[in-house]
């Protein structure tokens, strides 16, 4: 059992899962049956920090049905409680996990299994009773914990001892970001773009590390936090779930996630953390100053605010300025090569001579942008031969936003489709037909218009397959050909679908509105394939 703790406090999840496989084949094969379901209790509960869903729900039906049963002995018990108030905790069953914790308690009490006890303890204590706020619990834990580790022989030197959170709870919410994310799970970065669903217990609050030191980034902050949306969907702990709804709303400014926070919040009696949702103060609050940061509009006609208002950029004496601005604005990271621009914005030009062009571009864009904002820093600079946007001045842009909605939603869609459902649908609510469409004849935003257009299409048609909501269908059709207003095959997919649902006059009405715009656009008929789709009405 020594080194199955060691194992768990020192956090090796991997190598602990491995062990406790071994052990459960041992015992399966010796016939030994009690330590055979109470490895299977250690084993499921480890399953449940994981997230494997699929594992965890086997176990819980043999272990819920053996205890119902009464056929299990006071060890077997003992371990299989601990299992079955883990279990509850994460799928949100609160008052089946406080009796069950309440009994795996009085049973590991009268018993010889003081390492096992522990983890229940630390358990129960840091996925339940902190949460809860359950002073009384906390400190039942505290004290056993402390009994246990002067009992054992030799002392477990390498667990930490918990630190007790304040009583004052909705006072300090910042405390409780860092007891959680800082001291609870040992935090390692190389578990943030880790692809090993054994990280997951890592990874959650390692981005969330992550996210508070992008706080003055913002394009790293929307990457981290539809990031740690995607990762802690997939987790269940609802207590868990939540907290992070309430610091990614916070941090993107969301109202739709901290009402997702409060909900989760009140579903389980967390009263005082649903207050938390309606308050002004928040984590970020005593770090953040938006007022002087940048929100560029690019879908429709090109806007840029501070905070809520609008403000107008001058005249620009230089359209190759503005150009170049709105070019940085679409790239990742903000930035692009110096010579990469060169190439674009002057290619008939001398390197010396398209150099210095640029330079007379970027201090344009920056003399603009000062007298906009309060800020020490150049807007953009050159550096180690690239041209880049400072991260720090710039609040949002849309279409970055949107194109991470997109990203993320498809990452997500495999573990969590009704999560990924939802940032398409944030995403389709940003798009618009046009992208800066007062700018003409730039060959680059022609292609980037084309690009976000193709992207729009997919994902629009990719709803389409996965829903049988006759109101979204027909929203997602309007949309489509309101996005490629020529396409005939959406048009010809949408006409299908009415007549399918004997939607007959919306069907030809849809026919003729397509057929006058390819006459007027193109001076083209529709197809004998299409007009033979609508012979059925005639």
């Amino acid at each position: 059992m020594k080194k199955h703790l060691k194992l768990y406090f020192t956090e090796n999840l991997d190598e602990l899962l491995n062990y406790l496989h071994g052990r459960i084949e041992h015992f399966g094969i010796t016939g030994n049956s009690v330590e055979l379901t109470r490895t299977l209790c250690q084993f499921g509960c480890y399953n449940l920090l994981i997230s494997n869903h699929h594992t965890v729900d086997v176990i819980y039906k043999f272990i819920k049905k053996e205890y119902e049963m009464n056929s299990l002995g006071e060890r077997e018990r003992a371990s299989a409680t601990r299992f079955l108030a883990l279990y509850s905790v994460f799928e949100g069953y609160t008052k089946e996990a406080l009796q069950y914790y309440k009994e795996s308690q009085q049973l590991f009490w009268s018993l010889d299994l003081f390492e096992e006890e522990f983890m229940m303890l630390t358990e129960a204590y840091s996925w339940l009773y902190i949460w809860m706020n359950n002073q009384e619990e906390m400190h039942y834990c505290l004290q056993r914990m402390k009994y246990i580790q002067d009992t054992i022989k030799p002392p477990i030197e390498f667990i930490n001892t918990i630190e007790h959170p304040p009583i004052t709870r909705k006072l300090d919410i910042e405390y409780y970001y860092r007891y959680i994310i800082e001291k609870n799970w040992k935090i390692n970065e190389k578990y943030v773009n880790s692809k090993n669903r054994i990280h997951l217990i890592y990874m959650i609050p390692a981005l969330c590390m992550k996210l508070m030191n992008a706080d003055h980034d913002q394009e790293m902050l929307q990457q981290t936090a539809f990031t740690l949306l995607a990762n802690v969907n997939q987790f269940k702990h609802p207590f868990y779930k939540a907290y992070i709804y309430f610091i990614v709303g916070n941090a993107l400014k969301d109202n739709s996630y901290i009402l997702k926070a409060k909900e989760l919040f009140l579903l389980n009696d967390v009263t005082d953390m649903a207050e938390l949702c309606d308050a002004e103060k928040n984590i970020f609050s005593k770090v953040k100053k938006r007022s002087s940061k940048l929100t560029f509009k690019l879908f429709g006609n090109f806007e840029v605010y501070i905070g809520e208002k609008q403000i107008t950029l001058t005249k620009w004496e230089r359209k190759k300025a503005e150009e170049l601005l709105l070019y940085l604005l679409v790239q990742p990271n903000l930035q692009a090569l110096k010579d990469v621009i060169m190439d674009k914005f002057y290619a008939d030009e001398n390197y010396k001579k398209a150099s210095n062009r640029i330079y007379v571009l970027i201090h344009t864009i920056n003399n603009k942008i000062k007298n906009v904002i309060e800020n020490d820093k150049p807007f953009i600079s050159i550096m180690n031969g690239f041209i880049r946007i400072d991260h720090n001045q710039i609040e949002e842009i849309d279409v970055l936003n949107y194109l991470k909605l997109l990203s993320v939603g498809r990452l997500l869609w495999s573990d969590d489709q009704m999560a990924a459902i939802e940032l398409f649908n944030k995403a389709r609510k940003i798009y618009h037909n046009q992208v800066i469409p007062d700018m003409y004849y730039i060959s680059w935003l022609e292609q980037f218009r084309e690009d976000i257009k193709q992207k729009h299409t997919k994902m629009l048609n990719f709803l389409l397959k996965n829903t049988t909501n006759a109101e979204m269908i027909n929203s997602l059709f309007v949309e489509l050909i309101d996005c490629d207003p020529l396409n005939e095959t959406s048009v010809k997919n949408y006409i299908a679908y009415l007549l399918g649902q004997s939607h007959y006059i919306k069907a030809k009405e849809i026919f003729q509105r397509y057929a006058r715009t390819l006459k007027e656009e193109l001076g083209l008929d529709v197809s004998a394939e299409l007009k033979s789709l609508m012979d059925v009405v005639k």
